[in-house]
């Protein structure tokens, strides 16, 4: 069955539990919820079909929003068994938009229980991709009152900002052992001889991008491997070097901007949960949501699993406070409390960055591998997930857009990351 198909049946199943619980409570309210609920999905359910793939998506994540505001509105008590019917259509709209088609909920990154040993050619090493030649990117702006450097990416005169073109960039040439493909040769851009430099810290709210880069003298070298170490300090150099070295394999490019479309279409609510948050950028609160839930406003952000009550995968039980059904915004916050991001300060890119790697487990970083959590969808990654807690699969491939590929795509775009 087709994606736009199977969206047809979700969306009219969705309907038909909204008209009987309509039938059931009085509260205006929850009646007022589920009336703009039902007039979009019948709005949707006109043209779903001859949708392509990503409109189909689209629309299911807009359903996913009425759902949600009527989730929110919702009387437990002798309408539960209603509200029980409600979560099983969420969970099968999440299924929908995590099925491999548009993306996928990846598993959480544990400690393995085998650390796979794929054959390596003598001399070879399975992360240590090449860096490209630095290509022709957008600038920044570089200083701010404070000194720190806010991630708002300013295009150069006269050039067009977003992902390497055909033009500039050649398709990713076939990977070498292990789970990093090398990077498409792409045209130099002239740069001082030198080292990485770190970016400063942008204070509460204030993202800062990778500083302009030095390519090793003659443009090109390695990119450096993927450490095992659990420490920012130690993988804070390399986490910029990959970042800057991203090129979007053009098979995924379509997708890529479809989810920073949704990114952008939902800016709005994500900066209201990132504001109560210390000041959180809207955008990590945007891609955890698009990593976690695939965009369904109707899933908690801890992990996926519906808001109509507490989480049952890990993290379980979960929120602790409160009692179900929760509003998308609460749990939300919830779930970046549990995870400490309300306490963070430094929104540098290569911290963001570190933060979502430590959202989904440092796994892939123990056993030395790129995580598809971050590089998923670009040149940095070719294959190997965790399919379950603690079993890594070398040969699975992630059909997520990774988080970083995300960033990138909106800095590259000139988007303004920031609370």
């Amino acid at each position: 069955m087709s994606f736009a198909n199977e969206a047809r049946g979700r969306l009219t199943e969705a309907r038909n539990v909204l008209i009987d619980r309509r039938r059931e409570t009085n509260d205006p309210k929850e009646r007022a919820a589920i009336d703009d609920a039902i007039r979009e999905l019948n709005e949707n359910l006109g043209f779903v079909n001859q949708a392509a793939l990503l409109d189909a998506a689209t629309i299911v994540v807009e359903a996913t929003k009425a759902l949600e505001a009527v989730v929110r509105s919702a009387r437990l008590g002798p309408f539960d068994l209603h509200l029980k019917a409600l979560e099983g259509t969420v969970e099968k709209l999440a299924g929908l938009l995590r099925n491999g088609e548009v993306g996928e909920h990846l598993e959480r990154a544990t400690d393995p229980v085998v650390t796979p040993t794929p054959t390596t050619p003598s001399g070879a090493s399975p992360v240590s991709p090449v860096r490209p030649p630095t290509p022709a990117t957008p600038g920044f702006t570089t200083t701010t009152a404070s000194g720190n450097s806010p991630l708002t990416a300013a295009g150069p005169t006269g050039a067009s900002t977003g992902t390497a073109s055909p033009s500039a960039t050649a398709s990713p040439s076939p990977a070498p052992s292990g789970n990093v493909s090398p990077a498409p040769t792409t045209s130099a851009t002239a740069t001082p001889a030198g080292g990485v430099q770190t970016p400063t810290s942008g204070g509460a709210g204030n993202v800062t991008a990778p500083a302009s880069t030095a390519s090793p003298a003659g443009g090109a070298g390695p990119l450096p491997p993927t450490g095992t170490s659990l420490s920012f300090a130690a993988v804070r150099a390399e986490l910029d070097a990959w970042f800057r070295a991203i090129v979007i394999r053009d098979e995924f490019k379509d997708k890529a901007k479809w989810h920073t479309t949704q990114l952008l279409k939902n800016q709005s609510k994500y900066r209201d949960v990132g504001l109560s948050l210390n000041r959180m950028p809207w955008a990590m609160v945007g891609v955890i949501h698009a990593m976690e839930c695939g965009f369904n406003f109707a899933c908690h952000l801890h992990n996926g699993d519906p808001i109509t009550s507490r989480t049952k995968h890990v993290p379980a039980g979960q929120p602790q406070t409160g009692a179900p059904p929760y509003s998308w915004e609460n749990s939300a916050i919830d779930a970046l409390n549990g995870a400490g991001l309300n306490t963070v300060t430094d929104w540098s890119v290569a911290h963001m960055l570190y933060l979502l790697e430590k959202y989904n487990g440092f796994g892939y970083r123990k056993m030395g591998k790129a995580t598809p959590y971050l590089w998923s969808f670009s040149n940095l990654y070719e294959k190997g997930k965790y399919v379950a807690d603690g079993r890594f699969d070398p040969e699975a491939v992630s059909k997520q857009c990774g988080a970083g590929v995300m960033l990138k795509v909106l800095l590259d775009q000139g988007t303004d990351l920031s609370a």
